[in-house]
């Protein structure tokens, strides 16, 4: 299994030359730091291109970007904050951060002119923030809603079809690299909460307290997927569906059980999928892989690589901007 950090390296690494030929710039692994000595041996990488000091990496002034895939805040916020401040470009894949301190650290990098990037801190490999920011930014968003959490659909949906328990079913995802060594923050709804504040700030262009949404663990007993109806045309099955609507002062959100699904016959265990009502486009679906190493190794180099293409000389990018108001939010019975 590949750890996401571990996906970032293999895809710099096998792919730099197809990404030279496809996009015209050349994207070179400089250095890769991690304190697990075994983390850094499964890299592959030659010695030199090492290290266990994240320091050694804000003090190279040939390095212009910065990866972080550390996960969690103290530690990540720390590097972040460091590589913005001496100037370097950030790319993330880390929600919770983005999520508590995002506000604060896409203004960090206005300051100091370099840009934030955080296509990965949600649904993987779904390009669905450059498109809220770039390609659809001229839409107003009324409403958003979607599987949000792919570990917590590979699970229940094995469950469902297959009648595995959940223990078995937790394990299994934690081997493919779509559940995290603790899957607390993925059964718990922490994870759907971090990315839900983040896609409902871009969508409606208004800072969302994530501590304000209200967040309820699944508690899925090994045999609660027994009464659950089985639908074989329709390929249905019980998901963890969430929807957002904006309003003029407030923001609604709830759990959300409609019987949208994905396209027939493409009912992958481990899919995202975010659909949204734009005035101009109108109704918008993401479908595709969104939990996985590979999949979030994938969004971060699109990162990257519009960093190279776009901001060689630095400069902020206004494509990742979310703050500009404050709405609170409420339960969706209230509305």
């Amino acid at each position: 299994m590949w750890h996401r950090r571990g996906g970032v390296v293999k895809l710099l690494v096998e792919e730099a030359e197809n990404l030279r030929r496809k996009t015209g710039v050349a994207v070179e692994l400089c250095k890769a730091a991690d304190i697990d000595p075994a983390k850094r041996k499964s890299t592959g990488l030659a010695a030199e291109r090492l290290t266990e000091n994240a320091q050694e990496i804000l003090d190279d002034p040939a390095i212009r970007v910065v990866v972080e895939v550390i996960g969690g805040v103290k530690a990540a916020y720390s590097l972040v904050e460091a590589a913005l401040t001496a100037g370097k470009h950030v790319v993330t894949a880390n929600k919770e951060l983005i999520a508590k301190k995002g506000p604060e650290l896409l203004a960090l990098a206005r300051k100091h002119n370099v840009t934030l990037h955080f296509e990965a801190s949600s649904c993987g490999g779904i390009p669905v923030i450059s498109a809220l920011g770039q390609s659809l930014a001229v839409n107003r968003f009324e409403r958003l809603y979607g599987i949000v959490n792919g570990t917590t659909n590979f699970i229940l949906t094995k469950m469902h079809r297959e009648g595995a328990k959940f223990a078995a079913v937790l394990r299994e995802a934690q081997e493919l690299g779509y559940a995290e060594a603790d899957p607390t923050a993925d059964v718990d709804g922490h994870d759907a909460t971090y990315k839900l504040a983040i896609l409902a700030a871009l969508a409606f262009n208004t800072a969302v307290d994530y501590r304000e949404i209200f967040t309820e663990a699944s508690a899925v007993s090994p045999h609660a997927t027994s009464s659950w109806p089985r639908n074989t045309a329709t390929s249905s099955t019980p998901r963890h569906r969430h929807r957002t609507r904006r309003e003029e002062r407030r923001v609604a959100r709830a759990p959300h059980d409609d019987p949208a699904r994905p396209p027939p016959g493409r009912g992958q265990r481990f899919l995202q999928r975010r659909v949204r009502a734009g005035n101009y486009v109108g109704d918008v679906m993401f479908y595709g892989r969104g939990a996985g190493a590979l999949p979030t190794a994938s969004a971060i180099l699109g990162d990257i690589i519009d960093l190279a293409m776009h901001h060689p000389q630095g400069g902020v990018s206004g494509r990742m901007n979310f703050g500009a108001r404050k709405k609170h939010v409420v339960p969706w019975a209230r509305l």
